[in-house]
């Protein structure tokens, strides 16, 4: 009890000692306000733009805008913290821990040799709900990390949009939206766009560039639009990972590029002496450009363990989806296009909503759901895992398929079979059928049926064979219900011999 009433004690003194500073009403500037405050404190910034530099100097502090306050996110847009095109914006370089806090603003207009936006040196604060724009490291020597810098740190990243920050420089340019080295930072719902490095002989990681022991884990990332060009060596437009470790989950990589009349590669992802595990992430149109048979838009990997991937798409890259200069990588329970071999892996359309315009969620149609490694965890809706970034919410289009069931039923048995199934079907009206049998590369082996039914209950039998009469091999396949030209259901069967 005694305990007790001192931690209440403790905490109740270190209330009445924390402050919240409001500026421009008490101090007029950010760092006049950060300057005067102490460990535990809030400094809470009103709408506007303020054009400062500043740096934490160590202090346990939050400071935020009214978002904090209000969750409103427009106030993001509305409080700025503008460079003016003078050294980084913010700075972390005193040790700060997790308890130094910033939030809610638009950081902007940094201009430095590295980390035009953020610059961050042996400390590990907290950057959350940040937007960190049209910031630039340039030079004639090492320039890393246009939109966040960090040395020897262990930041949290959290709800951040990391847009049009470059690096460019006569030499070395890395990161045009982060660069770490020796450092573990970790990333949750974070947007790196359309950032870019170019110039010199090194131009590496378009979006991120992680180096030299670094350890990064990004969930719910979306690394998209970056680029990498007019370098003598251009790697890795989304993300270039060196003699370092990448945990990815739920990520994003998509319309990312490289290009260059010397040596390019990885539009998407470069990893070079590094491990690499890849698990339910969407890598889709990254592009090499003029590209050849020796360069990966996906993924390339060289000197590096052997990369691993589960329960991912990898589609439409260019020239090819994968590329391994010495170890093959490990690939399970994914859609790769071209064909990978591993347990479970298909190569079929994975059928997005808008490939077009980056809606890469799965439609209904798709061969991916509930096509992931049976022993991942369920998606949140209780089904198998679904391949890729997004998973097919089956549980909010539950009345669609209860109005759909009345229409239509499609089902077999046995499952899994050997050496024939029966598929049966139901149909509420007069039509035309189709009932065709594809292999996991999205092939059609078989026609089971084309024909005009009347509506009612059916059944036909697969044989396990092919268009020839020929036996199929082992496997998983799936039929498909069409009527009248519209696909209506896709289900799985197992042929075991």
């Amino acid at each position: 009890m005694k305990i007790l009433m001192i931690l209440f004690y403790f905490i109740f003194i270190l209330s009445l000692s924390a402050r919240k500073i409001k500026v421009p009403v008490e101090y007029p500037t950010i760092q006049s306000a950060i300057n005067a405050s102490v460990d535990n404190d809030t400094i809470t910034v009103q709408p506007g733009t303020y054009f400062e530099n500043i740096h934490f100097a160590g202090k346990s502090i939050l400071v935020t805008s009214f978002y904090y306050l209000t969750q409103d996110t427009t106030y993001i847009s509305q409080t700025i913290i503008n460079g003016n095109g003078d050294n980084h914006v913010v700075e972390f370089s005193s040790e700060e821990d997790s308890t130094a806090i910033l939030s809610g603003f638009t950081i902007t207009n940094g201009f430095a040799f590295c980390g035009g936006g953020i610059y961050c040196e042996g400390s590990s604060p907290k950057l959350e709900n940040l937007t960190i724009t049209d910031n630039t490291i340039s030079g004639e020597w090492m320039h890393y990390g246009g939109g966040i810098y960090m040395d020897e740190s262990s930041p949290v990243l959290k709800n951040l949009t990391i847009r049009n920050n470059t690096a460019a420089g006569t030499s070395r340019s890395r990161g045009g939206g982060i660069y770490c080295c020796e450092s573990t930072p970790m990333l949750f719902n974070v947007v790196i766009e359309d950032n870019e490095v170019f110039g010199g002989l090194w131009a590496f990681g378009g979006g991120i560039a992680c180096d030299s022991d670094s350890y990064m884990y990004l969930y719910n990332v979306t690394i998209r639009n970056n680029k990498i060009w007019d370098g003598a060596w251009n790697y890795g437009g989304g993300l270039h990972i060196d003699n370092s470790s990448a945990e990815l989950y739920n990520v994003v990589v998509t319309d990312n590029s490289v290009w260059g009349e010397s040596f390019k590669n990885g539009a998407g992802i470069y990893c070079s002496g590094s491990s690499l595990n890849i698990i339910n992430s969407t890598i889709v149109n990254n592009h090499v450009i003029d590209g050849t048979i020796n360069e990966s838009g996906g993924i390339y990997s060289s000197f590096s363990p052997q990369p691993n991937l589960l329960n991912c798409i990898l589609w439409n890259n260019a020239p090819q989806s994968i590329l391994c200069y010495s170890d093959t990588a490990i690939v399970t329970y994914s859609n790769i296009q071209g064909g990978w071999v591993g347990e479970g892996n298909i190569d079929v359309d994975p059928i997005f909503v808008d490939i077009a315009n980056n809606d890469l969620h799965l439609t209904a149609n798709s061969l991916c759901i509930d096509a992931g490694d049976p022993n991942s965890p369920l998606d949140p809706d209780g089904t198998i895992a679904d391949m890729g970034a997004y998973y097919f919410d089956q549980s909010t289009i539950a009345e669609e398929y209860l109005i759909q069931a009345a229409v239509f039923s499609l089902t077999n048995y046995p499952n899994p079979f050997n050496p024939s199934t029966t598929i049966e079907f139901s149909i509420q009206n007069d039509s035309n059928v189709d009932i065709s049998i594809y292999n996991i590369k999205g092939q059609n082996i078989k026609t089971v049926t084309d024909n005009n039914f009347d509506k009612g209950n059916y059944s036909v039998n697969w044989n396990g064979d092919d268009k020839s009469g020929k036996q199929v091999s082992s496997g998983i396949y799936f039929y498909k219900l069409n009527v009248n030209g519209k696909t209506e259901a896709v289900k799985k069967c197992l042929l075991l011999k």
